[in-house]
């Protein structure tokens, strides 16, 4: 399945680009995203991830309008042509 990823402030910075297209196969996590985006690039991890593997306080990731926090945080499944938008919370305050 395509997911399409936007990237805002720092993010855009580092992954190079505002818009991704990743493949995932059927039945993919948000968890499954971020590990892809960190295999595309590695200085992803350290900016998404706390050491014990939960997302960090300070990001944000929306999926089609909606905050992860309120649905399964990193165990939200995504769903075929799914809009993710990844951000740092300051930069959206």
């Amino acid at each position: 399945m395509r997911i399409n990823v936007v990237f805002s402030g720092v993010f855009h910075e580092v992954m190079g680009t505002i818009e991704l297209v990743v493949e995932l196969r059927d039945g993919s996590t948000v968890r499954d995203l971020v590990n892809k985006l960190i295999e595309i690039n590695g200085r992803v991890k350290e900016m998404l991830l706390s050491d014990d593997g939960s997302l960090r306080q300070e990001c944000l990731i929306i999926i089609n309008g909606r905050d992860i926090h309120w649905l399964r945080g990193l165990d939200t499944e995504l769903h075929s042509d799914d809009k993710v938008l990844i951000a740092h919370r300051v930069f959206l305050a």
